[in-house]
């Protein structure tokens, strides 16, 4: 995946996804990320971390009890898990509150695949200027 790499050798990125200017009410908008979303985040060696590894955690909003009867599990963080998780949202028996999660998880997913070509174009755009 180029991300990381688009997103480590990018300052002009680093420094303004590294600020709260993303989601509901921000000053880019979002339909599914709550207002202040930080999409630059580094670990202990300094790099950037994939914003996928960032996407929160499905069942953060379920009982646990609720979550052992889950057939998924609580990450989608890839387009293999986005792929089988709607799979299984359209051909497997799940519960509503099963079903939801995954459909917010994808929710974000996908809109976090538009952003990454935000990146990608930003990445380019700083090259040519």
């Amino acid at each position: 995946m180029c991300i990381p790499a688009v997103l480590n050798s990018s300052e002009f990125i680093k420094e303004k996804y590294s600020k709260p200017i993303y989601g509901k009410n921000s000053e880019i908008k979002s339909l599914n990320f709550e207002a202040g979303k930080i999409w630059i985040e580094k670990d202990n060696a300094g790099n950037v971390i994939s914003p996928y590894e960032l996407l929160p955690n499905l069942h953060k909003d379920i009982a646990e009890d609720k979550i052992e009867e889950f057939i998924y599990g609580d990450k989608l963080a890839d387009g293999g898990a986005a792929m089988t998780a709607y799979a299984k949202m359209q051909f497997m028996n799940i519960s509503q509150e099963e079903h939801n999660a995954i459909a917010n998880g994808l929710l974000k997913y996908c809109e976090l695949d538009t952003m990454a070509m935000v990146f990608i174009w930003e990445y380019f755009w700083e090259l040519t200027v």
